[in-house]
């Protein structure tokens, strides 16, 4: 590895480029091959180690950092603590919850290099019966198996990640990154992830529990807001429809006392606009084309305006029957229309036809009607309203 070695060992303790004199005077050694080390401290180039008559070594650096990592934490006996962060599922939904804050710990001890059996920890930190265990990784990093035995010993373990420090980095900047950054820290195993997954399971499976007790709250609480704004409505629709039929019966009473016609608004489907439109029968354009069909009794008074609705109640051999100015006129009489002559059958039958025709040609679509003068009020523009007019 080309790198820039920034630390040496002296007397057993790894030791900065800062902390020591320029050349052979430093009195350091590589911490991987033990060769003399030469500090160099110039102008010019980034103070650092450099092996004295000896090519580098490929385990310097690596060594270096690994040494001064151990020692950082121990002398600190402190370190931040990365968060460990798990999708979370339960039958009700799922959630991304954070098991364990970002957090310092503080120890007891720390020791180094101290076998537990089927693997050496780099670090071994107490605090009361608690144990953790520090990786440091620089070029190496925990494989598989290594893994397998710490799952296996079942003791908590974190990895520190330096494979990816800048050269010329200062000792407080590497004290720095060990101890305090966590986003170069992971949790290689937490043993007590099971028992915070389960923790958290029931604490999620509750909080959706509960959500949904508050949205089912709600609902009934929109409900019961919808229930009072209908019963509003409808009171309020109440009361409309009181003030309507008031306004309403003062027209018809009105329009009674001045003996004006009172016309039901019917309805017709237009083809051409494919929807039903309101007409009325209009008794000026009845009068006018009644003169268009022979005279009898019913069409005199219709020529005499004669106010008719428009409607033939009943069906022959029932009895059928019209109002003309609310006088009852018999078309075919009920029972009896076998008992009619050919001919007061054939007569009956050409008023019932003419009737008919009258009643299609003197239909007026509403909108020209409420143009017409003698149009004077209209209670509704919907079908069987009613129009006031003052033809006579």
């Amino acid at each position: 590895m080309n790198v820039k070695l920034p630390f040496g060992l002296k007397d057993g303790e790894i030791i900065h480029i800062s902390e020591v004199e320029k050349g052979l005077q430093s009195g350091c050694i590589c911490p991987s091959c033990k060769v003399p080390l030469i500090a160099r401290k110039g102008d010019n180039n980034i103070h650092h180690f450099a092996h004295h008559n000896e090519p580098s070594c490929e385990k310097g650096y690596e060594t270096a950092i690994h040494l001064a990592a151990k020692k950082i934490v121990k002398e600190n006996r402190k370190i931040i603590i990365p968060s460990l962060k798990e999708f979370i599922s339960v039958p009700m939904g799922s959630k991304y919850i954070c098991l364990v804050e970002e957090q310092e710990i503080g120890f007891d001890v720390v020791e180094e290099e101290k076998s537990v059996g089927p693997f050496i920890p780099d670090l071994i930190a107490l605090k009361g019966k608690k144990q953790l265990f520090i990786e440091i990784a620089v070029t190496h990093f925990i494989d598989d198996v290594k893994k397998e035995k710490i799952i296996e010993y079942g003791v908590s373990t974190i990895e520190v990640d330096l494979s990816d420090l800048k050269e010329g980095f200062s000792l407080d900047e590497l004290r720095d990154i060990v101890l305090i950054d966590t986003s170069n820290k992971k949790w290689v195993f937490n043993s007590k992830k099971e028992e915070l997954e389960k923790e958290c399971k029931i604490k999620l499976a509750n909080e959706l529990k509960s959500l949904s007790a508050e949205i089912e709250c709600i609902n009934c609480e929109e409900e019961s807001i919808e229930d009072s704004y209908l019963l509003n409505a409808r009171l309020v629709s109440d009361k409309e429809d009181e003030i309507e039929i008031k306004r309403v019966q003062k027209i018809l009473d009105e329009a009674k006392k001045n003996r004006y016609r009172i016309i039901e608004i019917g309805s017709f489907f237009s083809m051409s606009d494919d929807k039903f439109k309101p007409h009325v029968l209009c008794p000026k354009k009845m009068k006018k084309v009644s003169f268009n069909f022979k005279h009898n009794n019913v069409i005199n008074m219709l020529r005499n305006g004669g106010n008719w609705n428009g409607v033939i109640y009943g069906y022959p051999g029932s009895g059928q029957k019209i109002y003309i100015n609310n006088k009852e006129i018999e078309i075919f009489p009920k029972d009896k229309e076998f008992n009619l002559t050919e001919y007061e059958h054939k007569k009956r039958r050409q008023l019932y036809g003419q009737l008919n025709r009258i009643e299609s040609l003197s239909k007026v679509p509403l909108d020209e009607c409420k143009k017409c003068a003698f149009c004077k009020a209209i209670t509704s523009e919907e079908s069987y309203g009613r129009v006031v007019c003052t033809y006579i």
